[in-house]
Order: C-alpha cells, then structure tokens, then sequence
C-alpha cells in the first residue's frame, strides 16, 4: 500500500490497519434517513426504520493520481489521545484531485461507513 507515516501528528489515521500519511484535513460526517412504516391501506405510520451512513473526506498529499484506488477498504480508525473512532463496512465514494500551479496535488477521498464504534483506553 502506498501509505507513509507523518512524524508529529497527534492525530493518526488508519486504513485497513496501516497508518495513512500526507492527511492535510479529515472530516466527519453522518447522514441519517428516517424510513416511516405505514399500516396497510392507511397512511398511519406504525414504525420508523432509522439508517446511518458515517461520510469521512480525508484531504490528503500524495505522489498518485489516485489515492487509494483499487484498495480493498475494510476499515478506517481515527485515533487521537486515548480515543479512537472506528469506522466499519466502507466503500469509497469518490476521489478528485485538485493540482494547483504550484505542483503539490492535493487529494480529496470521501469514504462512506455503515458502522461506527468509540472505544478509550
């Protein structure tokens, strides 16, 4: 994998287990839709089915065009301190990359989870 580490970051990012490095920005987001159930032949609703999709864009410097492209994500954690957020069940959504005259391509990668989970040591 293409990841490098980034000396003295507090904040480490991990994907599939391996530190990501040249992260500029992360963010989290999370979107929630709310599905109402109605009883049949009625418009009365009966039940509502909640689902959470967890959006993670990482802004990150890399020497590839395509960050991340054609890696098989299973994870990514976000750790700072003693917490750490781990995100389950991801699939990327898109990669852009912005290239501005003075060379340095600067990568943004959205991530969408269907799990998250807190854990502190």
């Amino acid at each position: 994998m293409p990841f490098d580490f980034v000396k003295g970051s507090e904040v480490k990012i991990r994907v599939n287990g391996e530190i990501l490095g040249g992260v500029h920005s992360a963010e989290i987001a999370d979107k929630s839709t709310v599905k109402k159930i109605e009883e049949y032949l009625s418009d009365i609703p009966v039940a509502e089915q909640k689902n959470t999709v967890y959006k993670i864009k990482l802004t990150l410097e890399s020497g590839s065009l395509a960050p991340l492209e054609g890696v098989e994500l299973e994870s990514v954690q976000i750790s700072c301190g003693n917490t750490s957020v781990s995100f389950g069940e991801c699939s990327t959504e898109s990669i852009s990359v912005k290239i501005p005259p003075d060379g340095a391509a600067l990568h943004t990668v959205t991530i969408e989870a269907r799990r998250r989970s807190v854990e502190n040591e």
